[in-house]
């Protein structure tokens, strides 16, 4: 039995031929498919993350389709830019969290955290580049943290309502995207776009044939707000979409969300890696109200 990881927890997860005895594997969440990674691979990852867990080590080896070597650099790359960069503070990042573009609010029909992005807030002309990119890691490292423990994906919720052609921003999904890949692999259960009109729903259904499968169905533009409730009860769609949710967002209901533990872990993995942040490590943390905006 596999549902909700059971079946790992208890030892009763896949095995391949160069393991004998039990399965060591404590795979939590029920969006691992044990199927896609092998447990002689996972064991190998520890040895070289220690500390990390089975999850985590997961994800990046079906993220390369159980290729060791390869899950191995991309960790490296990714705790590497954590060195550098991380933790990313509210302080760091005000301006662009303040336009409401992003925020996490509800969850959709599963119980996985719903992430919205709001593209008519978006003015690639008027923002920076890296506080920008700094704002989505925020936010990110925010989804993590309200991640039930079944779970390890989220679902990205795109309102298109408003939206205009100076509203795309290229730029910052490039900028971004390498990093994001690396950092946060196996994590987005599904995009939803809405209100996806005539001109993008033509369009995707070209493009996602240049995708490959796993990512093309994740991707669901919407031309109806019907298609959007198939994943997310209209108590927890925006109502500037359609739905019942009139939450006015505001920068105040978001603090920054690191535990002290959290900040001990940057600081020893940018010690270990010679590493320095681009921003000092507070010595007092801001206390976490992740249900303070679900009220």
């Amino acid at each position: 039995m596999t549902m909700f990881g059971l079946g790992t927890v208890f030892g009763s997860s896949k095995k391949d031929s160069m393991n004998d005895g039990p399965s060591t594997l404590v795979i939590k969440s029920q969006d691992i498919d044990i199927n896609k990674f092998s447990e002689s691979n996972v064991i190998s990852m520890r040895e070289q993350f220690p500390g990390l867990s089975d999850d985590v080590l997961a994800r990046y080896l079906i993220a390369r389709n159980n290729d060791l070597a390869k899950a191995c650099e991309q960790l490296n790359r990714a705790l590497d830019w954590q060195a550098l960069h991380c933790p990313v503070m509210k302080s760091s990042c005000m301006k662009e969290i303040s336009t409401g573009k992003l925020y996490v609010r509800g969850f959709d029909k599963d119980g996985r955290p719903l992430l919205i992005y709001r593209s008519c807030k978006s003015f690639p002309l008027e923002r920076d580049l890296e506080e920008c990119g700094r704002m989505l890691v925020w936010f990110a490292e925010h989804v993590k943290r309200r991640m039930p423990p079944q779970f390890s994906k989220y679902t990205l919720l795109i309102d298109r309502v408003g939206h205009k052609s100076e509203n795309t921003d290229q730029e910052l999904m490039k900028h971004m995207s390498g990093a994001f890949q690396d950092m946060y692999p196996e994590t987005v259960q599904r995009i939803i776009v809405y209100p996806a009109d005539v001109l993008l729903y033509t369009v995707w259904a070209v493009v996602k044939w240049f995708m490959d499968p796993v990512t093309r169905e994740k991707v669901q533009p919407m031309m109806m707000l019907s298609g959007v409730e198939q994943y997310i009860d209209r108590q927890h769609i925006p109502k500037a979409m359609g739905g019942d949710d009139d939450y006015e967002y505001s920068p105040d209901h978001f603090d920054d969300p690191y535990t002290a533990e959290d900040l001990a872990a940057y600081a020893a993995n940018t010690a270990a890696r010679g590493g320095a942040t681009q921003q000092s490590i507070p010595t007092a943390v801001a206390e976490v109200v992740p249900d303070r905006c679900e009220k």
